[in-house]
């Protein structure tokens, strides 16, 4: 059991620094559990959830600071 629990704790993390480093990936993934998750009948509201989280944002804002002095890379 307690191998379990980490694996999934490993994973979370895993995920996290991906989207933070490739938020491409996230959205990815986060368009494939919408896609199931309508496949398996879920709630609407779970499913607009996730769908709204795969679309990227268009607010032209770095990603981080990376101290550029405002500009993005």
């Amino acid at each position: 059991m307690e191998m379990a629990i980490v694996i999934f704790i490993v994973a979370l993390c895993a995920l996290y620094w991906v989207g933070r480093i490739s938020p491409s990936v996230t959205r990815f993934l986060w368009q494939g559990l919408s896609k199931l998750l309508k496949l398996i009948h879920a709630p609407a509201s779970i499913q607009q959830w996730t769908l709204k989280r795969s679309i990227p944002d268009n607010d032209n804002k770095c990603s981080g600071c990376k101290k550029c002095g405002g500009k993005c890379h």
